[in-house]
């Protein structure tokens, strides 16, 4: 693990559990995971980055919206994914602390239009 500007880099050895995950970021301050990429371009390690979460922030149980019975039990929630792109989004500094701060207080759907705005705004891979 190692600190950055804005938060954690992570790295995880190609092969590593989902216990070795756990291992590796239980101990973190309170961070979201915003990005991943590989250490090499053969190479099956990755690095996971984290962003500090400002002071003060907690995230209930309650955040992530209830999914509905014909929904997946796999993978992540529209909001989860909107959440996602807003913190990858949110620039560094004091006024990116308060938009991660205010984020993961604001209602679900606020939070998905935001995130339509973001990707419609950017360009295309």
């Amino acid at each position: 693990m190692s600190m950055t500007d804005d938060g954690y880099t992570v790295a995880l050895l190609g092969g590593a559990t989902i216990l070795d995950l756990l291992s590796a970021t239980i101990a973190l301050p309170a961070a979201a995971y915003t990005d991943h990429r590989p250490v090499g371009p053969s190479s099956p390690d990755v690095l996971l980055t984290f962003r500090f979460l400002p002071r003060g922030v907690y995230v209930p149980a309650v955040w992530t919206p209830q999914r509905s019975e014909s929904a997946p039990t796999d993978g992540w929630t529209p909001h989860q994914e909107a959440v996602h792109t807003i913190v990858s989004a949110a620039p560094t500094g004091p006024s990116g602390a308060r938009l991660v701060q205010w984020i993961t207080r604001c209602d679900p759907i606020t939070a998905m239009v935001l995130a339509d705005l973001i990707r419609s705004a950017s360009p295309r891979r």
